[in-house]
């Protein structure tokens, strides 16, 4: 079975951390929504799939969306394209300086076009071993469960955990369209990801406002909430998020090119820390928004008005929400 908990084995490697910033991690990325477009032109050929333009990836609004990742499931064929991508996400973490990352990705989606778990997995098991010694970061992976699909995606994606069986899987994510028919649903996954060691993440109060977090909460008793901005709109449930001491990671760049949000500075990023809460950034789907976790970073004094101790506390509490590094940073 997967452990809940892998601690950073060892002292930090020499280079990270020493640049100014404190070591940075990252806990809201979409492993599909990671891969760059040289890498994915490179797959493209692989499988005779036309070259695609920068155009094709970047997104304006949730429809461009579809057809970005349509674009990238069409490229992600193989065992031997996973490894691939997954080494080019640790050289993005290596350029951004970033030692500890959580990636998610959808099992169940991929088996539907096709590529069984069975023939992923070694592919992306193998990258994490030798992506981690090559470039001293630690990847970690949540195995997301796409809320259209119903429950039994979600015991579908808790098999391939337990098929995984391997400590860098160190729980599940719910992602997709916030509806509570699409919320409700999922109670015994989340029930029974606990009883297996799990953490748990959810997808709220990006699209949805604040009841549709309300009933994530109430439902799901996830320990960390990806997105979460509607929250803000009721300054009772984010005094409940901030005594239940759950995480709350937020990704401005992509709330604004998802058409979550009307600007950056809309994304209340200040109220949830006013309010207590544990609040982290990340960048969630960074081949389509073109967003790096540095810049995400600059966004805490420059738009949110943070002083430097409060931004550096927000760096800090990605090490603490983080599920496989260990509660705090090496």
């Amino acid at each position: 079975m997967a452990a809940s908990e892998a601690t950073w084995p060892g002292e930090l490697p020499a280079g990270l951390g020493d640049a100014g910033h404190p070591p940075r991690a990252e806990l809201h990325l979409h492993l599909e929504g990671a891969v760059g477009l040289a890498t994915l032109n490179r797959l493209g050929a692989r499988h005779g799939l036309p070259k695609l333009a920068e155009s094709d990836l970047r997104i304006a609004c949730w429809a461009d969306s579809q057809r970005a990742f349509e674009h990238v499931l069409a490229r992600l064929r193989t065992g031997q394209d996973w490894f691939d991508a997954t080494l080019a996400l640790f050289d993005r973490l290596a350029a951004e300086d970033i030692a500890y990352a959580e990636a998610s990705i959808m099992p169940v989606v991929h088996a539907e076009l096709g590529l069984p778990f069975a023939a992923l997995w070694p592919g992306l098991r193998d990258a994490l071993a030798q992506g981690e010694a090559a470039t001293g970061r630690r990847l970690r992976l949540l195995f997301a469960v796409p809320r259209n699909a119903g429950a039994a995606a979600g015991f579908a994606t808790l098999d391939c955990v337990q098929a995984a069986n391997h400590p860098a899987v160190v729980g599940i994510d719910l992602a997709g369209e916030e509806r509570a028919d699409t919320i409700l649903p999922f109670a015994p996954v989340f029930a029974e990801a606990r009883r297996l060691g799990l953490k748990t993440a959810a997808h709220a109060g990006e699209f949805g406002g604040p009841e549709r977090v309300a009933q994530t909460l109430a439902a799901l008793a996830p320990d960390r909430l990806h997105h979460g901005i509607a929250a803000a709109a009721d300054p009772g449930l984010l005094r409940q998020i901030a005594a239940a001491g759950i995480g709350v990671d937020v990704s401005p760049r992509s709330n604004l090119a998802f058409g979550a949000v009307g600007s950056l500075a809309a994304v209340p990023v200040a109220a949830m820390v006013a309010a207590g809460i544990r609040v982290s950034l990340s960048t969630d789907d960074p081949a389509l928004v073109g967003n790096t976790l540095p810049g995400e970073i600059l966004l805490l004094g420059d738009t949110y008005g943070l002083d430097a101790t409060a931004a550096r506390a927000v760096e800090e509490n990605a090490w603490r929400n983080a599920f496989g590094a260990g509660g705090a940073a090496p």
